[in-house]
């Protein structure tokens, strides 16, 4: 993604008086390369070439979270525009269009529940039984809230069935509670209500004290089932539960929540036969982009091997399959290959590759490697969704570091334009860079700053106290 296009999404996230003083940074040439790169907002790309037009197209959505929370009948609305929802459009490192105000409005909902709720967890527990149907403002629910003597006085709520691509709205409000007093809500939840428990650790936004609570010492199996059922929890987190002393349903639980071919080959490493491992880690449900990852992955002729072995011909089709067994090759010579092939087709030489049946007839690997240089690689597999739905990870970035900053949007003008550069790590990046003049006159893209671009080592920099206090 070029600098321009990066700036231009970014201005998401940024306060609305510095929208257009940023624009003007940018020169004519940089403002249509970055609305012709295909990393652009296709919002903003649609949107003709001016910087008036632009910013209006920033703007103008920005108003509709400002009086959410008081506003009656838009509680679940309220709840719904302060989580970042995996049905949203998401672009390109991270940012979500018109983030900036739902960012904003995070805060203040979690700030607000705070001070409502406090750690009391019969308030929380109360609270999210009523969200889903409360038919006032959010605000209001809050001040009743804060107002109950004793749990009695709760009134009575129903939990809303959540569809899929639906959001939990009380599981996006306990996400945002202190992290000492989702345990206990959990704990005083269990035994009141398993609908609303199976809702939290199996639909909500995962929270690391699920997994505490869950395999802890309040914990049960039904709470361990729903949380191993959990397909929004990061997928590092599912790979920590395989680690656990878990039974062939549970495992399956956890295949079946993530859509991950290396998860899957774990849980199959973990099965014995007599648990239909295949079926029980859904290998086959593998798409060619996710098999073509893995198998590039493998180190090692031996790893490879067993890829292969385990993948078969149920999860490779044999375009893709050739360059497997290029790298194989090169790396152990072409008999692995020809057993594999001839296990595959169960020896009807009909099944058997032409490559592998040339290389078979005369002892290369010529014939793989041609084939292999022949086939289009599928892309990469999809990113997987964003860790946590309550967190704003670039907002703030851009808040901490940027806002009112122009000498610091000028410097991520200035920076490399590889594309491997993280959004977020350019956001912190830009502190104490030199900078560049920058002007709408200004038409030669190549000049720009001649720093280091970020890296996953250098990317993490830390906050001081005199950047927090610009």
């Amino acid at each position: 993604m070029n600098a321009p296009a990066r700036v231009l999404n970014l201005l998401h996230a940024a306060r609305p008086e510095d929208v257009a003083p940023v624009l003007s940074l940018l020169s004519d040439a940089e403002l249509a390369a970055g609305l012709a790169c295909e990393h652009c907002d296709p919002e903003l790309s649609t949107v003709p070439p001016d910087r008036d037009a632009l910013r209006h197209a920033l703007l103008s959505p920005r108003r509709e979270t400002e009086p959410v929370l008081d506003k009656p009948g838009a509680t679940q609305d309220a709840v719904r525009l302060a989580a970042r929802a995996p049905y949203e459009v998401l672009l390109h490192g991270g940012i979500t269009p018109y983030g900036r105000p739902r960012a904003e409005l995070n805060r203040r909902l979690s700030a607000a529940l705070a001070t409502a709720l406090g750690s009391d967890p019969w308030r929380w527990y109360g609270v999210l039984r009523l969200v889903d149907t409360w038919p006032r403002s959010l605000t209001d629910l809050l001040d009743q809230a804060a107002g109950w003597a004793s749990e009695s006085e709760m009134p009575a709520g129903v939990m809303r069935f959540r569809l899929p691509g639906q959001l939990f709205l009380p599981g996006v409000l306990l996400a945002l509670a202190p992290p000492d007093v989702v345990t206990d809500v959990l704990i005083h939840t269990e035994p009141r209500s398993e609908g609303m428990l199976q809702g939290l650790l199996k639909h909500a936004p995962y929270h690391p004290a699920y997994l505490e609570y869950a395999f802890g010492p309040e914990g049960s199996d039904f709470a361990r089932r729903s949380l191993c059922s959990n397909g929004d929890k990061p997928v590092a987190v599912a790979h920590e539960l395989l680690d656990r002393d878990l039974g062939p349903e549970i495992t399956q639980d956890i295949a079946i929540a993530h859509d991950d071919l290396a998860l899957r080959l774990r849980v199959y490493r973990s099965l014995d036969a007599s648990a239909d491992p295949w079926k029980t880690s859904r290998l086959g449900q593998s798409t060619p982009e996710q098999v073509h990852a893995v198998l590039a992955e493998a180190e090692t002729a031996e790893e490879l091997y067993w890829l292969l072995t385990v993948l078969g011909r149920k999860a490779t089709s044999a375009p893709f399959r050739m360059i497997a067994y290029r790298r194989l090759a090169e790396l152990a010579g072409p008999e692995p290959v020809w057993s594999l092939e001839l296990a595959a087709a169960g020896g009807l030489e009909l099944l058997v590759h032409p490559a592998v049946r040339e290389s078979m007839a005369g002892g290369g690997v010529a014939p793989l490697i041609a084939a292999a240089e022949a086939v289009n690689p599928p892309g990469p597999p999809p990113t997987p969704p964003q860790d946590s739905l309550t967190e704003w990870p670039v907002e703030d970035a851009v808040r901490g570091r940027l806002d009112g900053r122009l000498d610091r949007w000028r410097a991520l003008l200035g920076s490399s334009d590889e594309e491997a550069a993280a959004v977020l790590g350019l956001a912190q990046w830009a502190t104490g860079q030199s900078v560049r003049p920058a002007g709408r006159e200004r038409e030669d893209l190549s000049q720009s700053t001649k720093t280091t671009p970020p890296t996953a080592e250098n990317t993490a920099a830390e906050y001081t106290a005199e950047e927090d206090a610009t």
